[in-house]
């Protein structure tokens, strides 16, 4: 059996302090254990999935299971968070 693609989209904005930190959180992070792939998206250039994805407060986590929404975190998260998104 095939394992549907999973990934935790991370909806930022430059403007905002909160999602700098959990970039920075990211970056200093070992996520080999997270078996998804966190991809970021910046609300200023890429409103379509802004819209598509109905964010309306940053930062958002939206964990998807083959496309799909199954999942969602708004605001600060911990590693811990994102593991049981």
């Amino acid at each position: 059996m095939i394992k549907e693609k999973e990934e935790i989209l991370f909806f930022s904005a430059p403007w905002c302090g909160p999602c700098g930190q959990v970039k920075k959180m990211l970056s200093e992070s070992d996520l080999s254990d997270l078996d998804v792939k966190v991809v970021d998206i910046s609300d200023e250039s890429n409103m379509e999935l802004v819209v598509e994805n109905n964010v309306l407060n940053v930062p958002t986590f939206v964990k998807t299971v083959g496309g799909k929404e199954v999942s969602r975190k708004i605001g600060s998260v911990t590693i811990a968070d994102l593991k049981n998104l």
